[in-house]
């Protein structure tokens, strides 16, 4: 359960999980990717719940930029799933395919 004693901290918290994120992205860690993003989001929702009047401009900027940065991100995923696809395909009835579907779900 997250317990911030202040909204500071709660953007604190955020940003340390946006640039955890970005790095988790940029090396293709899916699995950690995905528990980081449920905190992010659980964070972010108890901001709203607990400090949705102490919110001002810079704080919905900064907040703007991770909707902007998780639209990238997005993109970006779809883009390694796609070229995951392809390459499984590629190498549909070779052993390297049952390497490539390993990689994929160590991943996970």
């Amino acid at each position: 359960m997250l317990n911030f004693e202040n909204k500071e901290d709660a953007i604190s918290y955020i940003q340390n999980l946006e640039q955890e994120i970005q790095l988790l992205a940029h090396e293709k860690s899916l699995a950690t990717l995905e528990h980081k993003l449920q905190q992010r989001q659980k964070a972010l929702e108890y901001l709203f719940e607990n400090y949705m009047a102490q919110i001002n401009q810079t704080d919905l900027d900064f907040l703007k930029s991770i909707q902007e940065e998780s639209h990238t991100l997005l993109d970006q995923m779809q883009q390694h799933k796609h070229e995951q696809s392809e390459e499984i395909i590629k190498y549909k009835n070779t052993g390297k395919r049952i390497r490539l579907y390993t990689d994929i779900a160590q991943q996970k």
